[in-house]
C-alpha cells in the first residue's frame, strides 16, 4: 500500500540514537493496518475502562487506609497478587476460552469490588474490594492483549492509548472531586461504579474474530483471491508446549525489562513518595500523594499514547523503542534517587518531585507500549497472542515484588523521617483523622 506510513525502531545493533526503517515484517508488526475505525475505538474503550479503576485505586490508597498505620504496599500486594496469579495461568488457556465467558467476570468483579471499597467502613473489606477489582482487571488485561493479535497492531496501540487515558482520567477525576468539588472519597468512587458494564455493548458491536485452526480451511492455489474480513481468521493450531517454551525464552528479555520497570515505578509511588511531603507547598500532606499520583498518570498516559498521537497527527514515522531495557534502567535510577531524597531530605521543593514523578510515568507508559509491540510471536496469530498474554506476567510480578519490598521500605523511611526532623506531620502523606472537608479540600 502506497499510503502506509513508515515504522521506525531503535536499532538494537547500532547506537541508541539511530532510527532505521523496519524492512522485515517478522521483526516488527505493521503499526498501521486496515482495521475499521470502530475496532480501534473499541479497543481504546476496553483499555480505558480497565485502567481508570486501577488508577483510581492507586489515587485512593491513602483514603482507603485512612486512620491506620498499615503500610501503603499492603494495598499494592492486594492488587498485584491476583494479577500475578491470573497472568501466570490464564495465558495457557486464553486461546481456548470464549471471549464472552471471560468478559463476564471482568465486568462483574469490577463493579462488585468498587462497591465494596466505596460502601463499607471496615478496612479489611475495603482491601478485599481492591482484590476483587484487581482480579477483574487482570482477566481483562490478558483477554484484550491477546485479542489484539487478531487485528492489526493499530488495535494494540489503541488499547495502550486507552489504558493511558484511563490512567490519567482516574487520578484527575479523583483529585478534582475530592479537592475542588470536595466530595467524600466514597461518593467519588460510587459515582462511576457502573462503568465496567460499558464493555458489553462495545464487544457486541465489533466484528468478533476467533482463533480457528488452519486445517479447517481449504487452499486453492490456482484461484486468485483477495483478503476478506472474516469472523474466523485461519491460523495455525494452538502452539505446542515446545513452541510455547521457545516463545517464552525469546521474549524473556522483554519480560525482565518490564519487571524491573514496573518494580521501580510502583515501589516509588507506593513506598517512597508516600513519605515525602513539604511544609512550603500550598496543599496539606494528604493531598501530596493525590497530586503525585495525578502527575504520574499524566506521564503514563502520554507514554502509552504517543504512537496513537503521532498517527492522529499523520506522522510519517512512528518510532518504536526495541531496546526497552534502557527505559527500565532509567526508571530504576529515578527510584534510587527518590529513595535517597526521602532518606536525606536534600530536596526542598515539591515541584522537583512532581517533575521527576511525571518523567517516571512517561517512561513507564513508553515501556508498556513498546514491550507489547516488539514482542516475538512467530509468523502466526496465535503465537503473537500467546506471547502478548505471557508478557502480562512481567508487570504483575514487578508490582507484586514492589509491594513486598515496600512493606519494609515505607515504614523504614517514615520512622527515619520521624527521628531526624521536627516536621513530623510531613513524614506521611495520609490523614490519620479520617477524611475531613476542611483539610482535604484545596485551600
Amino acid at each position: 500500500m502506497d499510503n502506509v506510513k513508515g515504522t521506525c525502531t531503535v536499532d538494537s545493533s547500532g547506537s541508541d540514537s539511530e532510527i532505521d526503517p523496519v524492512r522485515n515484517k517478522n521483526e516488527m508488526s505493521q503499526l498501521i493496518g486496515d482495521d475499521r475505525p470502530f475496532h480501534i475505538l473499541a479497543f481504546g474503550v476496553f483499555g480505558f475502562i480497565l485502567q481508570i479503576f486501577f488508577s483510581i485505586g492507586i489515587s485512593a490508597s491513602q483514603d482507603i487506609l485512612e486512620e491506620t498505620l498499615l503500610p501503603t504496599p499492603v494495598l499494592l500486594i492486594s492488587a498485584s497478587l491476583p494479577f500475578f496469579v491470573i497472568t501466570s495461568v490464564l495465558p495457557c488457556f486464553v486461546l481456548k476460552l470464549s471471549h464472552k465467558a471471560l468478559l463476564v467476570p471482568v465486568v462483574g468483579l469490577g463493579i462488585t469490588g468498587v462497591l465494596l471499597y466505596a460502601l463499607v467502613e471496615a478496612v479489611f473489606l475495603r482491601v478485599t474490594g481492591v482484590i476483587v477489582v484487581s482480579t477483574g482487571v487482570a482477566i481483562g488485561e490478558v483477554t484484550f492483549v491477546s485479542m489484539t493479535a487478531l487485528y492489526s497492531d493499530t488495535a494494540m496501540s489503541s488499547y495502550s492509548a486507552g489504558t493511558g487515558v484511563g490512567f490519567i482520567a482516574g487520578p484527575l477525576y479523583y483529585t478534582a472531586m475530592t479537592t475542588l468539588i470536595c466530595l467524600p472519597p466514597e461518593t467519588t468512587v460510587l459515582i462511576i461504579s457502573w462503568m465496567p458494564a460499558v464493555i458489553f455493548p462495545f464487544y457486541i458491536t465489533i466484528e468478533r474474530r476467533r482463533f480457528k485452526p488452519q486445517g479447517d480451511t481449504i487452499s486453492h492455489k490456482e484461484v486468485s483471491y483477495t483478503v476478506l474480513t472474516s469472523e474466523n481468521l485461519p491460523v495455525k493450531d494452538n502452539p505446542s508446549c515446545e513452541e510455547k517454551k521457545t516463545l517464552i525464552w525469546q521474549n524473556s528479555h522483554l519480560m525482565l525489562a518490564c519487571f524491573v520497570g514496573y518494580f521501580s515505578e510502583f515501589l516509588t509511588l507506593n513506598g517512597v513518595v508516600t513519605t515525602l511531603a513539604f511544609p512550603n507547598s500550598f496543599f496539606d500532606p494528604r493531598n501530596h500523594f493525590v497530586y503525585y499520583a495525578c502527575v504520574f498518570m499524566i506521564g503514563e498516559c502520554i507514554g502509552r499514547s504517543y504512537l496513537s498521537i503521532l498517527f492522529i497527527l499523520n506522522s510519517k514515522c512512528t518510532p518504536v523503542i526495541a531496546r526497552t531495557w534502557i527505559l527500565s534502567a532509567v526508571l530504576l535510577g529515578l527510584f534510587i534517587f527518590l529513595t535517597l531524597t526521602s532518606w536525606y531530605r536534600f530536596l526542598h521543593s515539591v515541584w522537583i518531585v512532581l517533575l521527576l514523578i511525571f518523567n517516571m510515568g512517561l517512561l513507564a507508559g513508553s515501556l508498556y507500549l513498546n514491550t507489547f509491540l516488539v514482542v516475538t510471536g512467530g509468523d502466526d496469530v496465535q503465537g503473537k497472542a500467546f506471547s502478548r498474554a505471557f508478557l502480562s506476567l512481567g508487570p504483575s510480578t514487578g508490582v507484586l515484588m514492589a509491594g513486598l519490598v515496600g512493606l519494609v521500605l515505607e515504614p523504614t523511611l517514615r520512622e527515619h523521617c520521624l527521628q531526624s526532623t521536627e516536621l513530623r506531620e510531613f513524614c506521611f502523606t495520609r490523614s490519620m483523622g479520617g477524611w475531613n472537608k476542611s483539610t482535604s479540600c484545596l485551600r
